[in-house]
């Protein structure tokens, strides 16, 4: 396992859900070829095995930790799916984030469990624009124009061609951010 993804893993585990898997059962593993298209991250229960992207080493801190955590949560519950329960976890994650004086990641996760209970579709442009803006001021470094139509494209299940088409306005609100 990568240092990274290792490092993560355990301040994850340390940080945040520091009662669950005591046996340590659980191993986090970079996503394979076959697990691709299963997105940042993937929880496998029958193997108690976390996948996540290679592309972790790439991401900001705040998004290299949410993801681990989101996946976590899954792995907590012994299920998939973003229901009820597994939004909790992630709320009570995003509060943590919070008194660990973690702001960033604390937003992380409030938007992830947001993007969860409002169905992509129903997001208004408004809502997204607005969150385009908050990500690239409260990021330290600002990230590419293209970075964020990837993340943002990505937690929609959209193409970033679908992404421009229905929010034309993108590229003006990161421009107008800084």
């Amino acid at each position: 396992m990568p240092d990274t993804l290792k490092s993560t893993f355990e301040l994850v585990r340390a940080e945040f859900f520091p009662r669950w898997d005591r046996a340590r059962r659980w191993r986090c593993r970079p996503m394979t070829a076959q697990h691709q298209h299963h997105g940042d991250g993937l929880c496998v229960p029958a193997t108690r095995t976390l996948y996540i992207s290679r592309q972790l080493g790439r991401w900001r801190r705040a998004q290299r930790l949410g993801v681990v955590i989101h996946e976590v949560c899954h792995a907590a519950l012994s299920r998939s799916g973003h229901g009820e329960p597994w939004l909790g976890r992630m709320t009570m994650a995003a509060k943590r984030a919070a008194a660990l004086g973690d702001q960033v990641l604390a937003q992380w996760l409030r938007d992830e469990v947001r993007r969860y209970q409002t169905p992509p579709g129903r997001l208004s442009a408004k809502s997204t624009y607005g969150e385009i803006r908050d990500f690239v001021r409260e990021s330290g470094v600002v990230p590419t124009f293209e970075a964020i139509v990837e993340e943002f494209s990505r937690s929609r299940s959209m193409t970033p061609g679908k992404f421009l088409r229905r929010y034309p306005r993108a590229r003006q609100v990161y421009l107008a951010a800084p």
